[in-house]
């Protein structure tokens, strides 16, 4: 029994990944959840709503292109870390402020972030995994980012019920 309880209690890398994975994700389901409603809260049109989603998109899919070469050349955990505190800075940054003009370059600025963070975190997942785990350590990857997908949404509309869209922007 003792050797039943050990086993179970050690975390490994990819447990630590998984955590950092389930609390960051947490913060992105709770951004993704208001973040239209915020916009449209600001601009007060949602076709434009639509056309900044799009802009966002298609940044996050250039810089994935363009930032190959600094990805692979730079320590990923370093590149993890760095996105994931400018991503979080970014989103303190829309509770402070409303203009429009400056939601809008760190929306350009938060989807280059989260692309490397997203990049980043694939890879570490995978060196850190050993061949054979290597589906087993990506599915429960998933299962913690699907959990947080159903948590952020809940605690995002009861927050920004309650308190406002600010509060939402700093508890993630």
């Amino acid at each position: 029994m003792h050797n039943v309880k050990k086993r179970y209690l050690i975390f490994t890398q990819i447990n630590k990944l998984a955590i950092i994975t389930f609390i960051s994700s947490i913060s992105v389901a709770l951004m993704g959840t208001i973040w239209a409603i915020y916009l449209q809260s600001l601009i007060h049109n949602d076709a434009y709503v639509g056309f900044l989603s799009t802009l966002f998109t298609i940044v996050a899919l250039v810089s994935s292109i363009v930032l190959i070469p600094y990805i692979e050349r730079t320590s990923k955990s370093k590149i993890y870390l760095i996105s994931l505190f400018f991503y979080s800075l970014s989103y303190v940054l829309f509770a402070l402020l409303s203009n429009i003009f400056i939601i809008i370059a760190i929306g350009i600025f938060i989807s280059v972030m989260s692309d490397l963070k997203i990049t980043s975190f694939v890879i570490i997942l995978r060196d850190k995994s050993k061949d054979a785990s290597v589906s087993k350590n990506i599915g429960l990857i998933y299962t913690f980012i699907n959990l947080s997908w159903l948590l952020g949404p809940l605690i995002a509309g009861f927050l920004a019920q309650r308190y406002g869209f600010s509060p939402v922007f700093f508890f993630g």
